[in-house]
């Protein structure tokens, strides 16, 4: 009995001890961006304030960064809940909504993909730049997607089917494609190469805009899949006991 109490008092120390760490690279990982995008690059000796607030619309144009920041907030929502260091693993997992956590492990994948295959090439940061590319890039994405598979809700999640939580999950990321191209169309910057219509031409931007549509229901359709075939799992498990 005092070993099987032992090792759940690990578990539960493990998994506070994960989700802090995660909340920590996210948190660095944000700061130091916003750091070293918008206030070392501003002159508070002649502050001006149309660059000020210039500079930070520049900072949230970025899906990266809205995306970053999203999962930045689920980590942050889910310290402020736990109030006991030894609230159990099935306590844990019922304090976030699973459409959000399943929502931001769809669009940090496709942060992730779309610069590590596609964008990487054509940026080259240095120094602290670079560390902090790789962990909005990279580190966090992978950090996150652990989280997901730990902590989702599978069995209060999974009660409808793939189309209904697409569909859903798809609102967002149109909401932003809309909003930056019409910005766009206004002062003639875009946030990704892809998404920049005077140059590429309207008919690559449009069939971008449809790839980027179908991947997503692609790495949706990923996430549903791979969560009904762990809560398969579970529940094969439950039966033979």
């Amino acid at each position: 009995m005092n070993q099987d109490f032992e090792k759940k008092d690990i578990t539960k120390y493990f998994y506070l001890f994960f989700i802090i760490i995660a909340f920590t690279f996210s948190a660095f990982s944000i700061i130091t961006h916003y750091y070293l995008s918008v206030i070392q690059k501003v002159s508070f000796k002649e502050f001006n304030i149309n660059k000020f607030l210039e500079r930070n619309l520049g900072f949230f144009y970025y899906f990266t960064l809205q995306s970053n920041l999203l999962i930045f907030f689920i980590y942050l929502l889910l310290l402020l809940k736990i109030k006991k260091i030894k609230i159990n693993y099935t306590e844990i997992k019922k304090l976030i909504k699973p459409s959000i956590l399943s929502a931001a492990c769809v669009y940090i994948i496709i942060v992730a993909t779309v610069y590590n295959v596609i964008l990487r090439r054509l940026y080259s940061p240095v120094g602290i730049q670079k560390i902090i590319d790789n962990f909005l890039h990279l580190i966090n994405p992978v950090l996150y997607i652990i989280f997901w598979l730990i902590f989702l809700d599978r069995e209060n999640f999974y009660k409808k089917n793939y189309l209904y939580y697409s569909f859903r999950w798809i609102i967002y990321p149109l909401i932003y494609l809309f909003v930056v191209c019409f910005i766009g169309f206004f002062i003639r910057k875009f946030p990704y190469p892809f998404l920049n219509f005077y140059k590429i031409g309207f008919l690559p931007f449009i069939l971008n805009i449809i790839f980027l549509i179908l991947f997503f229901f692609f790495i949706s359709f990923l996430v549903y899949i791979i969560g009904k075939i762990n809560l398969n799992k579970t529940n094969l498990n439950k039966n033979k006991d």
